[in-house]
C-alpha cells in the first residue's frame, strides 16, 4: 500500500476544487495551496526528526569542503555510469510526463476545445467546460487510486511483475494518448477509468523496481537521482505546449504514445535484466543439501 500512497502524494488534492475555483477565485487559491504548503514545513521542522547520523572519519578542517565536493562527484559520476539504472530514470521520465501532460497541454488543449454548453448525466443538468472537464477527471483518478488499490494488487497478485508493469504502462500510454484528441465527455471518463487501472498495476512494481537497482552503500545518491525524475518529466511536459502550438491534436497523441511506448520498452529492459541477475543469484548459491 505504501507504493499506492506514493501515487496519492503527487496527486495532493482533489483537482476538482481548483477547477472551479480557477477562474473566479485564483488570488484565494493561491493564498489556500501557500498555507497548505507553509503548514507542511512547519510540521516537517518541528515534528520531525532525523535518525541516521552517518559517521565521518576524522579530517583537518581545511580539507572537509573538497572533500565532501569530490565524494559527491565521484557518487554522482559512478551512478551516471550505471547503465540499467538510466534506463530506468530515462523511463520514468517518459511515462511520467504522459502524466504531467494532463495539467500541461492536454488541459490546455480541453480549455480551448471542449465548449462551455450544458451536459445530461442521469437526468442531471450541469454546465461543463475544460476547465471544469480537467478537474473532474483528475477528481476521478484520485478516487479510483483510493478505491481500487488493494483491488489491483489482489487481481494482478498471480502475474509476473515483469508482465503486470509492462501491461499496466501499456495501457496507461495509450489512455493518456487518447486525451490528446478526444473532446467526447463521455469517453474522456472512460479513458480516464481505464488509464488509472494501467497506473496501479505498475506503480508499485516501479517502486519496488529502485530497492533492488540501487546497491546498499549508494541508496541515497541513487533515490537522489530518482527524485529528478519529476523534474525531467515536467521539462518534457512543458515542451509538448510548444509542440502542441504547431502540431494537430492527432499527431499529439502519436507523440504522447510513442513517449509512452518508449518508456515502456525502457522498463522492459530493466526488468528482463533484473530477472537474469536473480536467476544467476540463485545458480551461483549452493543448496544447503548439498553441503
Amino acid at each position: 500500500m505504501e507504493q499506492y500512497l506514493h501515487i496519492l502524494n503527487r496527486k495532493k488534492h482533489f483537482g476538482i476544487i481548483g477547477a472551479f475555483l480557477f477562474k473566479n477565485y485564483l488570488f484565494e487559491l493561491f493564498i489556500g495551496i501557500s498555507f497548505i504548503s507553509l503548514l507542511s514545513v512547519l510540521m516537517t521542522i518541528f515534528f520531525i526528526t532525523e535518525t541516521y547520523i552517518p559517521e565521518e572519519p576524522a579530517k583537518p578542517s581545511n580539507q572537509k569542503q573538497n572533500w565532501a565536493l569530490k565524494e559527491m562527484f565521484y557518487s554522482f559520476s559512478t551512478v551516471l555510469k550505471d547503465k540499467l539504472f538510466m534506463f530506468y530514470i530515462i523511463g520514468g521520465v517518459l511515462i511520467l510526463s504522459l502524466e504531467q501532460s494532463l495539467t500541461n497541454y492536454i488541459g490546455i488543449r480541453l480549455e480551448k476545445d471542449i465548449p462551455h454548453q450544458l451536459y445530461t448525466f442521469f437526468n442531471i443538468d450541469f454546465m461543463l467546460d475544460g476547465t471544469k472537464m480537467l478537474g473532474f477527471l483528475r477528481t476521478e483518478n484520485t478516487i479510483l487510486v483510493v478505491l481500487l488499490s488493494s483491488v489491483i494488487l489482489f487481481a494482478f497478485k498471480k502475474w509476473r511483475d515483469r508482465w503486470t508493469l509492462v501491461t499496466g504502462m501499456l495501457i496507461f500510454s495509450i489512455c493518456f494518448s487518447i486525451f490528446a484528441f478526444t473532446n467526447n465527455v463521455l469517453i474522456l471518463f472512460i479513458v480516464m477509468f481505464i488509464g488509472t487501472i494501467g497506473e496501479l498495476m505498475y506503480v508499485p512494481i516501479k517502486q519496488a523496481m529502485l530497492g533492488e537497482i540501487a546497491p546498499p552503500n549508494a541508496r541515497s545518491t541513487y533515490m537522489a537521482f530518482n527524485s529528478m525524475t519529476l523534474y525531467g518529466a515536467m521539462v518534457v511536459s512543458s515542451l509538448l505546449i510548444i509542440i502542441g502550438e504547431w502540431v494537430p491534436p492527432i499527431y499529439m497523441g502519436c507523440l504522447l504514445l510513442l513517449l509512452g511506448l518508449t518508456g515502456t520498452f525502457l522498463y522492459y529492459i530493466v526488468t528482463k535484466t533484473l530477472d537474469v541477475r536473480v536467476c544467476e543469484k540463485k545458480e551461483s548459491q549452493v543448496p544447503v543439501s548439498q553441503l
